[in-house]
């Protein structure tokens, strides 16, 4: 009899533990299923010089020509990227209820850029950038690359974010790093870093003016 209760008990424990994982994991099975079918299509936006991001995409951004956007996806999934110019930001968000095997792509050319903000996983890489200032905030694990040149350049990393700017000639640099995220930056003639956390910075270049302050196992060196 304690056999067949225990059994009994075995069985609906599992039920439950089925139950409970489908609704955990039920992000993955709720909404439409991308087909697997890749199309590019080209998006008609007002103009912009900032990008903000809350989803997980692929950027590659040519600076310097007359604006284009290109977006690439799941053909049965393009309606559910949503893009938005507010002022002079591209706002990208996604309508969570699909699935897809793939990360939807962009690839933008733009006239100027001025800021990068990435709240979540987004990865960006930005070619021959040209300008006076450019600002970039990386909350989560999304990571930046870039080449070209740059007067001032400020960093804000939040989180596991990447900063690759080994390629970016910038004059001046200040950056802050709270969590575990690196950067790799050139600065010509001054420097400015702050780390709280693991997180790691490499300076090339040889700065005059250099100032760093660390909390934490972080490090800040020149190369």
């Amino acid at each position: 009899m304690y056999r067949i209760i225990g059994i009994i008990s075995l069985a609906v424990l599992l039920m439950i533990s089925s139950v409970m994982a489908d609704d955990f994991f039920g992000l993955f099975k709720r909404g439409e299923r991308g087909s697997g079918d890749l199309k590019t299509v080209e998006l008609d936006l007002d103009s912009f010089n900032r990008i903000e991001t809350h989803n997980s995409s692929d950027f590659i951004i040519h600076v310097g020509e007359a604006q284009k956007v290109l977006l690439t996806f799941d053909d049965n999934l393009l309606d559910n990227i949503v893009t938005k110019v507010r002022g002079k930001t591209l706002k990208v968000d996604t309508d969570e209820s699909y699935s897809s095997r793939n990360n939807c792509k962009f690839e933008i050319t733009i006239p100027s850029l001025e800021y990068i903000s990435i709240s979540g996983s987004s990865d960006f890489e930005i070619k021959e950038y040209k300008g006076k200032m450019f600002t970039c905030k990386i909350t989560g694990s999304g990571d930046i690359t870039i080449d070209g040149e740059v007067k001032k350049l400020k960093i804000r990393i939040n989180g596991s974010g990447d900063f690759d700017g080994r390629e970016l000639i910038s004059e001046d640099v200040r950056i802050k790093i709270s969590g575990s995220g690196d950067a790799d930056i050139f600065a010509s003639e001054s420097f400015d870093g702050s780390i709280s956390g693991s997180g790691d910075i490499t300076v090339y270049g040889d700065p005059e003016y250099f100032d760093r302050s660390t909390s934490g196992s972080g490090s800040i060196r020149r190369r």
